[in-house]
């Protein structure tokens, strides 16, 4: 973690990153979700974004194991217009999530000199094989089928549905694999190689189009009108839709909840151990911590939370990292 003025730290994130093929402040890190980076700089000065927990928590997933994670931070907090919420105003919003997020990232800060990984082998694990075993035996039907393959960053989901991809055109079925836009589904056109075609979800859902099997990447990404159009447009085919639904993408519950739901017969697979990195990387622990990714609400019958207006965002629990939630 870089902290100081903007054009200091950027010199020196230049500097650590070297010739190294990396994301910077100003590039869309929602578009490069379903890739991986050798090193992810983020800014969090006024003018570079500020801190955007969206764009932090996916920058932090796009950092390949070996990557380097590069945190540029200003001295004192800028103003957070996304954490000023009706009938508040950026004035009102103190600064304990900045401080909240600056000492989980220091605590697994590393300041030893970096090279970057370079090509790194990258193998499945044997969860990934079952589940894509499943996907191909779920989409191989001879009727309309749905699944649905939701997980963390980093666990193989986009190479999952490539290899399903591919293992279904082998056997002679019509496969299309649609995303958001062609970059973000980049990793599963990869694994499922040249027999596999990519089509637009607009396209797709306008009709018109033939497909035995539709496997979409980054799913949650997509509105749900347009999901829902997209299966409508499709009543023979087989559904697949792949997704993290960790919640910095803004539409993760949406998609489970209003798209998911609706859905009928559809399968739900998982992946949990991670496949970027290791297993227990100190990185996705804290960024899973400084942004409360792995937390569920609290939904016993006997706790009512207080939601009245008069509770200011100032009056929250300081939770630094080594204090418990």
């Amino acid at each position: 973690m870089l902290v100081g003025a903007r054009e200091v730290t950027l010199a020196a994130a230049r500097a650590v990153v070297g010739q190294a093929e990396a994301l910077w402040p100003g590039d869309d890190v929602h578009a490069a979700l379903g890739r991986s980076h050798d090193a992810v700089v983020v800014a969090l000065h006024e003018g570079l974004g500020g801190l955007d927990a969206d764009v932090l928590g996916a920058a932090a997933g796009l950092v390949r194991g070996g990557g380097l994670l590069v945190v540029c931070a200003p001295p004192a907090p800028p103003p957070q217009p996304a954490l000023a919420v009706y009938p508040y105003g950026v004035a009102d919003v103190g600064d304990r999530f900045w401080r909240r997020v600056l000492a989980h990232l220091a605590a697994v800060a590393d300041d030893q000199p970096w090279a970057p990984p370079g090509d790194v082998a990258t193998h499945g694990t044997d969860e990934q094989a079952v589940v894509v075993a499943r996907l191909v035996q779920r989409l191989g039907a001879p009727r309309p089928t749905r699944a649905a393959l939701l997980a963390a960053r980093g666990r193989g989901k986009s190479s999952a549905l490539g290899l399903a991809a591919r293992a279904l055109a082998a056997g002679g079925a019509r496969v299309l694999i649609s995303a958001p836009h062609e970059r973000a589904a980049a990793e599963a056109l990869r694994f499922a190689g040249a027999g596999v075609a990519f089509v637009p979800t607009d396209v797709l859902a306008q009709g018109g189009v033939a497909a035995d099997a539709v496997l979409v990447d980054e799913a949650a990404q997509l509105p749900v009108p347009l999901l829902r159009a997209l299966v409508d447009a499709l009543p023979a085919a087989r559904f697949a839709f792949a997704t993290t639904t960790h919640g910095y993408e803004g539409t993760g519950r949406g998609f489970v909840v209003r798209f998911l739901a609706a859905l009928p017969d559809v399968e739900v697979l998982s992946l949990r151990a991670p496949i970027r990195w290791a297993e227990g990387c100190p990185l996705e622990a804290a960024v899973d911590a400084a942004l409360l990714l792995d937390v569920t609400p609290d939904v016993s019958p006997d706790v009512t939370p207080d939601v009245t207006p008069d509770v200011t965002p100032d009056v929250t629990p300081d939770v630094s990292p080594d204090v418990t939630p």
